[in-house]
């Protein structure tokens, strides 16, 4: 036998071992519940992604898939538990894992990690409260209150105008076309926060050491955090509404129209101010990296601080 036929054989061994030990079992379930068109839906996965999507129609219906990695695991399926409860107009769903296996475990492929993905689709009136701790949430369409949370994963909700709260630790959280009446809170503690077209009575919008982007946003208060991160917000603000920027080593960038006026705030320790707004400067003045100004009939408040960012403003 050559060597570059001896070489062919232990490589194809070697895949079909590869194939065989890398082997995923999975078990799919589906059950519909007639809620009809406003009620109420929680699911607490441990670990998995889960998909929310908002339909017509009176029912809720939720599609789980159990995984189980790693060959000779297959048991692990009829030990996790996929609790589902119906009452009236309410549905709840909840992961239950053999006692005393941990979820970290969840993505361990070679030794037996176990995971559930849920895919559900909920009437659009329908409120929902979902959590999952190893995996990442979506959420589109949904109309009625909303609110999303993830330990180690991404956090993404569109067309979601009752959105009260999207939140990740460990993950980037993304937020699409929201128009909300009420107050709207977007955190990530580990990653990067991003708003697009989002309208609000109120924002509260932070991360602990990720970027804040905000583009299209408008509200009436907000209130915006980064502790190691750049801030920018790009948007409207509204007559006699207050804004507070705070970014400890990031930049804070701040684009608006010039149709409203506002009275400025703003400091730094070791950054620069630049703005391209006429405005009279207020008692106090310039003085270094410090300006107190009044731009137009200063109806709005805008207060800026950084400890080693800069701070620009400027219009459309």
């Amino acid at each position: 036998m050559t060597k570059t036929r001896f070489g062919t054989i232990l490589l194809a061994v070697f895949f079909v071992a590869s194939a065989t030990f890398a082997q995923d079992d999975e078990r799919r379930t589906s059950q519909s519940f007639d809620v009809g068109p406003d009620g109420e839906f929680s699911l607490s996965n441990i670990s998995g992604d889960i998909h929310i999507e908002a339909t017509s129609g009176d029912e809720i219906t939720v599609e789980a898939v159990k995984r189980v990695h790693g060959r000779g695991n297959a048991h692990l399926l009829d030990e996790i538990q996929i609790d589902i409860s119906h009452m009236g107009n309410r549905v709840r769903v909840e992961t239950r894992y053999p006692h005393g296996r941990s979820h970290h475990r969840g993505h361990d492929h070679g030794n037996g990690g176990v995971s559930v993905e849920y895919r559900v689709r909920v009437p659009a009136g329908t409120e929902v409260e979902v959590g999952s701790i190893s995996g990442n949430v979506f959420v589109t369409g949904v109309e009625g209150e909303t609110r999303v949370h993830s330990v180690s994963g991404e956090v993404q909700v569109a067309d979601t105008p009752n959105l009260v709260r999207a939140e990740s630790v460990s993950g980037d959280v993304e937020v699409q076309r929201v128009r909300s009446e009420d107050d709207l809170e977007i955190a990530s503690v580990s990653g990067e926060v991003t708003l697009t077209d989002v309208q609000a009575e109120e924002l509260d919008v932070s991360s602990v050491s990720g970027d804040v982007r905000m583009d299209d946003v408008a509200c009436e208060e907000g209130e915006f955090d980064s502790v190691s991160g750049n801030i920018s917000y790009t948007g409207r603000i509204a007559k006699g509404g207050h804004y507070e920027f705070k970014s400890h080593s990031g930049d804070v960038i701040i684009t608006i129209d010039d149709d409203i006026g506002f009275e400025l705030e703003a400091s730094t320790f070791s950054g620069e101010i630049e703005s391209t707004f006429a405005m009279r400067v207020s008692s106090g003045g310039v003085h270094g990296s410090e300006i107190n100004a009044v731009i137009g009939d200063g109806s709005a408040m805008i207060e800026i601080t950084t400890f080693s960012g800069d701070i620009t403003l400027r219009t459309h």
